[in-house]
């Protein structure tokens, strides 16, 4: 399960480095994900996400 969950944050990782490429041809798409919620869900920009990672860290 670890591994499985080590696996999805690099893939997430290197998604999220190429969310950049996507502005050019999908401004609006872009633009609405940069608000949305999913993309704050992270442990790095939300407060519970990051609660929980620190009490249960791969």
């Amino acid at each position: 399960m670890r591994l499985l969950s080590l696996v999805a944050l690099i893939s997430l990782s290197s998604v999220a480095n190429d969310l950049n490429s996507c502005k050019g041809c999908h401004p609006i798409i872009y633009s609405e994900f940069e608000q949305s919620m999913h993309k704050k869900s992270t442990i790095k920009d939300d407060k519970i996400h990051q609660a929980v990672w620190n009490k249960h860290p791969l």
